[in-house]
């Protein structure tokens, strides 16, 4: 484009300068112009107005294209922020989870009269730091979602076994077991919101029993889903 109307400048340049030229050489008595310079130089003006006329359509369009561009590219933007926040909803920069077992130790171990809480002394993860093996709680470090499960075992005798996971002191979900002639285990798990500061911990109840040997039956876990 812009060589052509380098070339149509030019052309125009060059047709004045014969016009001129053509001027220069008509003698005193003949004073009537070249016929051809005029109609010359009006039909370069033309081309010379269509030209700017298509420059001008042709810049208007690229400003279009590069306006719905922006907008496409703001909206992209956009997109990529909302994509980050649920990244760093659901990809917390820190990490929490926990796996406890009880200690070793041969047969059942009964509750007095008041519900036993139970220390899984036998740490085999505590990313995070937020289970404390001596008390047997689990201290939320921040605002979320966390899971929790544990396991329970009964050696078959006399009694039974029961007990809960526990949140600020409420009990949320349990387990139970009797068996005079088979062994009984049990397990559950629950999906607690919490806040910074909430205490879980898993106790027996009072009067029932938990059973437990080399192999560690029980167990208590949780991790940090997301944090809110």
């Amino acid at each position: 484009m812009a060589n052509i109307f380098l070339t149509i400048c030019v052309c125009l340049f060059l047709g004045l300068s014969e016009c001129q030229a053509g001027e220069n050489n008509i003698t005193e008595s003949d004073s009537t112009p070249e016929p051809g310079c005029d109609t010359t130089t009006n039909s370069l003006w033309k081309q010379l107005g269509a030209l700017e006329e298509r420059l001008n359509v042709t810049v208007r369009t690229l400003e279009e294209k590069l306006d719905a561009n922006e907008k496409k590219l703001a909206a992209l933007n956009s997109t990529v922020t909302q994509g980050n926040k649920m990244i760093a909803l659901w990809f917390p920069t820190f990490f929490v989870a926990f796996s406890a077992a009880r200690p070793v130790m041969n047969g059942n171990v009964a509750a007095g009269q008041a519900d036993l809480p139970l220390v899984y002394a036998h740490v085999v993860s505590n990313i995070g730091n937020a289970y404390n093996p001596i008390t047997g709680y689990f201290i939320a470090p921040v605002n979320g979602v966390y899971y929790f499960s544990f396991t329970s075992y009964f050696w078959a005798s006399e009694g039974a076994t029961g007990g809960s996971l526990y949140q600020n002191g409420h009990k949320v979900v349990s387990w139970y077991g009797f068996s005079k002639v088979h062994d009984v285990s049990q397990s559950n798990s629950a999906v607690l919101l919490l806040r910074a500061g909430d205490a879980v911990n898993v106790r027996v109840w009072a009067g029932y029993q938990i059973g437990d040997n080399a192999n560690r039956y029980c167990s208590f876990n949780g991790f940090l889903l997301f944090s809110m």
